[in-house]
């Protein structure tokens, strides 16, 4: 909706500009002498401002959409229920929302009716500016809605495509209870810290502990017991090759990296292009030619007719709430157990 929203906007604020400009601009025609006997002095070719009736079918439509925002958000919550989806848990509506589905579309009807009636009695231009204008500034308040989610509240969590692939908030948050860990400690940042490389945990962590003059890299594997070093992190692909030398720690899982579950869209439509179980081609003995990928299309688009499709689309973009879990790869943090006591002091 961006490039739709930037032309309407535009449009609204070169109108509103010329409204406010219209005052100065009578009284400098109005003062100027007469140029011509064809150009009465004081005629100015300004539009006129908006009438009462174009104000309330502004208005009107604003307070449609604010009742059609109050409905959707507590219709399309509906509840959770056991399921085979990542998480154990789905996202469905109730009976009896689901009953009562028709309401959404009450303010909808209800605002074109207005924009038709004033269409009628006053003319297509005249009920299209406010119309105009109550739309972009609708598009406009759903935009700095989801944009404010996306910059300053989940700027980390790729449950947006503008952030795909990330770094979770488990390094951050890490890396500065491990910091305070050792001030408690020895009072600095000299806390011994082991991680792995070899597709482990190297990066980030090079940057993340970039402070901790006593970090040491130590490969995919250990040697043998590591002697008495409070931290050791170790990725997912390397935890079974080193978890036999950890005895005397205990481990805390956490999130390295995630990003945004590529099936979301990837399932839209059949890809031959990619492998099948990436998209809704599903198996390659399925169907795949021109008719069947016109067909996925036509499924998925036909889904958007169901309360059950607008309510995911809703949710999806209202709160970017994903049909699924976020994609991750993990680490674990294993720490020494005469420090598990201090350290759960700091995380809790």
């Amino acid at each position: 909706i961006t490039l739709p929203a930037i032309l309407l906007a535009a449009a609204f604020l070169s109108e509103g500009a010329a409204k406010l400009r219209e005052p100065c601009h009578r009284e400098y025609v109005a003062r100027a002498p007469q140029a011509s006997p064809l150009q009465p002095r004081g005629v100015d070719s300004v539009s006129p401002s908006w009438s009462l009736p174009q104000w309330a079918l502004c208005g009107s439509l604003l307070a449609l959409a604010v009742c059609w925002f109050l409905l959707a958000a507590p219709m399309s919550y509906g509840e959770f229920v056991s399921a085979t989806v990542a998480g154990g848990w789905e996202r469905v509506l109730t009976a009896a929302v689901r009953d009562r589905w028709w309401l959404l579309a009450a303010p909808v009807v209800a605002g074109i009716v207005l924009v038709v009636v004033a269409a009628l009695r006053r003319g297509a231009r005249q009920a299209a500016a406010p119309a105009l204008a109550a739309l972009v500034l609708v598009l406009t308040l759903a935009q700095v809605h989801v944009a404010w989610r996306l910059v300053y509240q989940e700027g980390d969590v790729p449950k947006d495509m503008l952030v795909y692939t990330q770094t979770s908030p488990d390094m951050h948050r890490m890396a500065g209870e491990l910091a305070t860990l050792s001030a408690m400690i020895d009072g600095g940042r000299e806390l011994e810290i082991w991680y792995d490389d070899n597709k482990g945990t190297s990066w980030p962590m090079q940057w993340y502990l970039r402070d901790f003059p006593n970090r040491h890299l130590y490969g995919g594997t250990l040697a043998g017991p590591p002697d008495g070093v409070p931290v050791v992190l170790v990725a997912h692909d390397n935890r079974s090759s080193v978890e036999p030398y950890l005895d005397g720690y205990t481990a805390q899982e956490y999130v390295l990296r995630w990003w945004f579950p590529e099936e979301i869209y990837r399932h839209f439509a059949i890809a031959p292009e990619i492998s099948p179980s990436q998209s809704a081609w599903g198996n390659a003995d399925n169907p795949h030619g021109v008719r069947a990928i016109a067909t996925s299309i036509g499924e998925t688009l036909s889904h958007l007719l169901t309360p059950e499709g607008q309510q995911g689309l809703y949710r999806l973009v209202m709160y970017r709430d994903l049909p699924t879990r976020i994609s991750s790869y993990d680490y674990t943090l294993y720490i020494r157990n005469d420090l598990v006591p201090l350290y759960n002091q700091i995380r809790y």
